[in-house]
């Protein structure tokens, strides 16, 4: 099913950061429609080479006449953060996806841990107007460099003691051991930011025994990167090779092979194929465990082959 997209005019851009910029964004043809906490939209950049990028929503999920994004400039930028920081202006429109969510809070659990590192604080700011107004229990955990950490007085003003900061240049860390460790019995723990802190997370909850339905993550990148595999077209047979540093999709987009596709990160979910033969390495963070389960289906963005040979049903 297509994906339905929106025209939206860019109302306002303004600094947070050295590295950071807000962006507003209002209607430009039709109402933008509503979303729920955890949501993301999809910028579309048009070029020779279409580039396509997800973003959280930050604005309150009540309020959803305007969109508000932030959006880090990311030195290793393959176009999107780029294009945004630098060539976008005031007035100019841009194309997006509707809203899609895979990061949303579990309204079941007695307590939320919100653990966020830089630009991950994003997703979590269309949480907590939620918390405050159903009087839900949670707590956020933000650490930060100077360049990339944002909306901090407004959350020290809106969350008050619920709010710890860790900003690196002061040398604070969250000791995320002892974080996980205090919690009560029903808590859920959310964790946004670089792979090396979902990483950190995961493995010391790992540690503690806590159930991997109480752990929830996010990452606005994912390393597609690995070893070397291939994989062969169904229809014709036809073997390519996908190097260490290259995804599946960009070695079939080379092919001339047309995949449908949108964050290139795992999470819109678009590229998804059919997996005929082979055993599959998923990283996205779309695919539900009982679809990874079976084997037959990864999103080419980001997962890769545990065997030599993944057999796509293309």
């Amino acid at each position: 099913m297509k994906t339905l997209q929106y025209v939206v005019s860019v109302a306002s851009i303004r600094r947070l950061s050295s590295a950071v910029k807000e962006f507003v964004l209002v209607p430009s043809n039709h109402p933008l429609p509503a979303y729920s906490p955890g949501s993301h939209i999809v910028i579309n950049i048009a070029g020779e080479k279409p580039i396509a990028n997800a973003y959280s929503l930050i604005t309150e999920p009540k309020r959803p006449g305007t969109y508000i994004i932030a959006v880090r400039k990311q030195d290793d930028s393959k176009g999107g953060s780029a294009y945004l920081h630098d060539l976008v202006a005031e007035g100019d429109e841009l194309l997006i996806d509707a809203p899609a969510n895979f990061f949303p809070p579990v309204w079941s659990a007695r307590k939320h841990v919100l653990i966020a590192g830089g630009i991950g604080v994003t997703p979590f700011l269309s949480y907590i107007p939620e918390f405050i107004s159903r009087d839900i229990q949670f707590e956020l955990h933000y650490s930060y460099r100077d360049r990339s950490g944002v909306y901090i007085d407004e959350l020290r003003e809106c969350v008050g003691n619920k709010f710890f900061a860790y900003p690196s240049e002061n040398g604070h860390r969250c000791d995320i051991r002892g974080l996980l460790e205090k919690q009560s019995l029903g808590s859920h723990f959310y964790v946004c930011g670089p792979e090396s802190l979902i990483r950190s997370v995961q493995q010391i909850a790992l540690d503690l025994e806590i159930p991997d339905g109480y752990i929830h993550c996010e990452a606005f990148s994912t390393d597609a990167s690995g070893k070397p595999f291939e994989i062969e077209l169904a229809s014709t047979g036809k073997r390519l090779l996908v190097r260490e540093e290259e995804s599946a999709l960009d070695v079939l987009e080379q092919a001339g092979v047309t995949i449908d596709n949108g964050c290139r990160a795992g999470v819109c979910g678009r590229c998804e194929c059919g997996v005929i033969e082979g055993i599959i390495e998923h990283r996205d963070q779309c695919l539900s465990d009982s679809i990874k389960s079976k084997n037959d289906r990864m999103l080419v963005c980001v997962s890769r082959a545990q065997s030599g040979v993944l057999m796509l049903d293309l």
